[in-house]
């Protein structure tokens, strides 16, 4: 069994620390955040451990994430989900289907998933994402276009859509 390599990428609202295992993008961790003006911005990257088996994968997520500070579309590297309920894990096949500069209702995503009338339980499983920027939880909105939650804060989903191309300002419950 190889070891975990951690890729960190530097942006001025803080470090955004990745975990890669045996080849394949198990975590990602973004820096909370509550009410800032202006955007991230990149800073650069460093690497802790960078295993064999990880180094391939790890330019591919820095890549992928460097994607969404340049507003560009980049290939998501391999993941591995962690274990969770048969519903979760459609929820998170649902999520990767759910096309760039688009987003989906938690009602949309439930059915997606196969149980339309699961709209929290769609939402239960986005809070479970452990790896977003790859598995893009931030395309789930509320009804009525209403911003819904993020675990690591609105201001990333606000700028993650915006990064989409997606008007953002249209958006509304930024602020609770």
């Amino acid at each position: 069994m190889t070891g975990d390599s951690t890729l960190t990428c530097h942006t001025t609202w803080g470090p955004i620390r990745t975990v890669l295992r045996e080849g394949h993008v198990v975590s990602c961790v973004l820096p909370a955040v509550d009410d800032r003006d202006g955007v991230p911005e990149w800073r650069g990257s460093s690497v802790d451990q960078a295993e064999d088996a990880n180094r391939s994968v790890m330019d591919a997520a820095e890549q992928c994430i460097r994607g969404w500070f340049d507003r560009r579309l980049r290939p998501t590297p391999p993941l591995r989900l962690p274990d969770a309920t048969p519903f979760t894990l459609r929820v998170w096949d649902a999520l990767r289907k759910v096309p760039w500069g688009q987003y989906v209702t938690y009602g949309e995503l439930a059915s997606l998933a196969g149980s339309p009338r699961a709209c929290r339980a769609a939402g239960q499983a986005c809070g479970a994402n452990h790896i977003p920027l790859f598995l893009p939880c931030h395309r789930v909105l509320a009804s009525q276009g209403r911003a819904g939650g993020f675990g690591s804060g609105l201001p990333w989903k606000r700028f993650l859509l915006a990064a989409e191309g997606l008007d953002a300002d249209a958006i509304t419950g930024w602020r609770s």
